[in-house]
């Protein structure tokens, strides 16, 4: 079955409702036009949904977080990684303290940042876990919980779904 044939088009309400977390979360802007909303059923957790043709958001667990196909990626603070890390990360796994060449300041725990080679382009989107400092000052530890990668199955489903 095509990639297209199970998305769904969004109730104007369920749109509206997206779409609100979406600028309260500052993954869309207030000023953007919104003509539809649909959804891709990835599994029990986790879903696609497609804003005016684009797959630019997702729901995992019940969060609501930026595709790497939203234009937002490119302004998340910048998490920036060592060759030995990437192919670790584009295989799910988690980004750990010494693959880590630049953190940025400033950010917190539970932060979305992006994930980056030293080349800067954009592998993954992850979250800022606790202990966060500590781990980086002792080059030991998860730092951050990776959520999204370039190549997972939401990735896949993404690309087929922005032809």
């Amino acid at each position: 079955m095509s990639e297209l044939k199970k998305v769904r088009q969004l109730s104007k309400s369920e749109s509206r409702e997206i779409v609100k977390i979406a600028i309260e979360k500052n993954f869309l802007t207030k000023n953007e036009k919104i003509r539809q909303v649909g959804v891709y059923d990835v599994s029990d957790t986790s879903k696609i949904f497609i804003i005016n043709s684009d797959p630019i958001l997702l729901q995992i667990d019940g969060e609501i977080y930026p595709s790497l196909f939203n234009e937002i990626r490119s302004v998340l603070p910048k998490v920036v990684v060592d060759e030995g890390a990437i192919k670790h990360i584009l295989n799910g796994a988690d980004v750990m303290a010494p693959g880590i060449v630049s953190f940025p300041s400033g950010v917190k725990q539970n932060d979305l940042v992006s994930i980056r080679t030293q080349n800067n382009k954009i592998i993954g989107i992850g979250i800022v876990m606790e202990s966060f400092e500590e781990k980086l000052a002792m080059k030991k530890g998860k730092v951050i919980k990776t959520i999204h990668y370039v190549g997972d199955p939401i990735f896949r489903i993404c690309s087929k779904l922005s032809k």
